[in-house]
């Protein structure tokens, strides 16, 4: 005769109950310590019990889990589903009327990781020099593919993986985080110049940014950033990528001196336009140099320029600046 169990998982205790088609058969009160829960385990196995349920209240699951998922059958439900099931409920009832719902096949499972996915994701970071004293022959690693995601152990010293880092401060006063959320100061290095993610102006949705005239441009940037100079955006260009797109939004990469993969650190500069227009297909940029024309002494500042065939630079004369705006992209002091 088929013969499962309900349990009612708390903090401190776990109430349990063994039912067959006659009713139930075992009704009992049981700790948490690795002990006890040894000994609620003994009890299935006295009375042959192959299927247990129990809720998946808030973490004290996990310790009976561990104890039982090699020797029984487990199901983790959802209380919300237990819950939209007639039935009253009270401590040693909750048991009973989860074992119930189990022998009558009215309540589906919730996904639960194998084992070693579950320590991955309790177990805490290693540091460096915890590493290097450990000396692991394996280690873990992160799989996915198309039909999903799972933890794998290979050796640490003959499996060459990918690595994605992650930052351990929070964010300086240089990495600036503005009012809707851009972490723009989260800065890309080309040369020796540190240059800023994102236009300034930009949101999370529109990388495009606002646009400034000539006399706006010094107060454009956040405390601890400048604008580039002409040198700087040239140097920035001697490498770059077609006009593309990321996250919908054209424009180009820039590479500075090295040439240009996806492999390489560089800069996206998205083709903003100018005054409001040719958004998408061209991409014009202040810099902080002034010039001053030869033949007829008008002073005039430089802008950095781009399109989808070209990649050059402007000037506009400083009289009639004030009737131009551009994109701001700023670079660290």
């Amino acid at each position: 005769m088929r013969q499962v169990c309900g349990l009612d998982v708390h903090k401190d205790s776990v109430f349990v109950c063994i039912l067959n088609e006659n009713g139930v058969v075992f009704q009992e009160k049981k700790g948490v310590l690795t002990t006890e829960l040894e000994q609620m385990l003994a009890k299935l196995m006295e009375f042959h019990v192959e299927e247990v349920c129990m809720e998946s209240t808030s973490i004290y699951w996990m310790p009976v889990w561990r104890v039982l998922e090699n020797y029984v059958g487990l199901k983790l439900v959802n209380p919300y589903f237990i819950k939209q099931l007639p039935g009253k409920k009270s401590d040693v009832k909750d048991a009973e009327w989860i074992a119930t719902c189990l022998l009558k096949d009215l309540i589906k499972g919730s996904y639960v990781p194998e084992d070693l996915i579950q320590q991955l994701r309790q177990c805490d970071h290693w540091s460096p020099d915890e590493v290097a004293q450990s000396s692991p022959s394996s280690a873990y690693g992160l799989d996915f593919s198309k039909s999903g995601s799972s933890g794998s152990m290979a050796s640490a010293v003959s499996t060459k993986n990918s690595v994605r880092c992650v930052k351990e401060q929070s964010p300086s006063a240089n990495d600036y985080v503005d009012k809707s959320g851009v972490n723009w100061g989260a800065s890309t290095k080309i040369g020796d110049v540190y240059w800023a993610s994102v236009n300034c102006g930009a949101t999370g949705d529109d990388l495009y940014g606002s646009y400034y005239y000539f006399n706006q441009i010094n107060t454009a940037c956040p405390s601890g950033w400048r604008i580039p100079t002409l040198s700087e955006f040239d140097a920035l260009s001697k490498n770059y990528s077609g006009l593309t797109s990321l996250r919908n939004i054209r424009g180009r990469w820039f590479s500075g001196p090295i040439a240009y993969s996806e492999d390489v650190a560089a800069v996206f500069l998205p083709a903003a336009g100018g005054d409001g227009k040719n958004l998408g297909t061209k991409g014009e940029y202040w810099t902080s140099s002034i010039g001053e024309d030869p033949d007829y002494h008008f002073e005039f500042s430089w802008c950095f320029e781009f399109s989808d065939s070209d990649v050059t630079s402007s000037y506009t004369p400083v009289s009639s600046s004030s009737k131009n705006t551009y994109s701001v992209r700023c670079v660290k002091k």
